[in-house]
């Protein structure tokens, strides 16, 4: 049987083998575990300053302390990060991240009349870019890229299982299968092209300036002739990959 006597803390019944550790520990505890009043007011009645040894130790339960919760905050930070990599990466989304819109549906509803000054003012690229990081903050974002995993991007969609049923999760999408979104985007942006050629049409007809307007438009929107489709949709990704990519151990993803 141990007799051994215990100091146990009544404030946070913390054990100590030590009267010397508990008597540095009290104190400290005591008052920290006191209501902001009651600091206040030991405060404002403090009939002497601390003694040097007083103010040691309270200095050194807090060091203490401190580094207790850096460990805690390191070992917490690491297991979170543990954990996702676990999941995986299109786990971990499904489980912590669900926007309310697919990417099918949300692609079909990204306002690209607004984007088509992109493509006037610089190229197709930058158009299809620009439309690809159009957020809409009540139903989240449904592409997510990371940088553990280069240059493939997740989207939330709507997928046949197994059975045969729909079910909706973020996939990962890659290469060529990505790139039909792109392609659709830029048939997207010819559809808003003809929408303001009608628009325009008179002046496109008789205004000189606004006909040489048009041609080089129209040729910014049908994309870089220099370029294959192929080499402007890597491209597209590459840059797109930078400009989204999020850590896979970082808080928040």
């Amino acid at each position: 049987m141990n007799n051994k006597i215990k100091y146990t803390c009544t404030h946070c019944l913390r054990d100590y083998k030590e009267k010397f550790n508990y008597d540095r520990h009290i104190g400290f505890c005591e008052f920290s575990h006191k209501s902001v009043k009651e600091r206040e007011n030991e405060f404002d009645t403090f009939e002497k300053t601390p003694s040097l040894s007083e103010l040691f130790s309270f200095v050194k339960e807090l060091v203490v302390r401190i580094d207790k919760l850096e460990k805690e905050n390191a070992q917490l930070k690491h297991m979170s990060v543990v954990s996702k990599r676990k999941l995986g990466f299109a786990e971990w989304l499904n489980y912590h991240n669900k926007p309310c819109v697919t990417f099918t549906k949300w692609l079909s509803e990204v306002p690209y009349h607004i984007y088509l000054n992109d493509i006037f003012n610089n190229d197709l690229i930058s158009g299809i870019l620009s439309s690809l990081q159009h957020k809409n903050s009540e139903c989240g974002y449904p592409i997510h890229a990371f940088v553990e995993k280069q240059n493939c991007f997740y989207i939330y969609d709507e997928i046949m299982d197994t059975n045969n049923d729909k079910k909706i999760q973020w996939i990962l999408i890659q290469g060529n299968d990505f790139d039909k979104w792109l392609n659709y985007i830029s048939q997207s942006f010819l559809i808003e092209f003809k929408k303001w050629c009608d628009e325009n049409k008179n002046e496109i007809d008789n205004n000189e300036t606004m006909k040489e307007i048009y041609f080089s438009n129209f040729q910014k929107v049908l994309g870089n002739s220099k370029l294959s489709v192929d080499v402007r949709n890597q491209r597209i990704r590459q840059q797109l990959f930078q400009k989204i990519k999020q850590s896979f151990g970082r808080d928040g993803v």
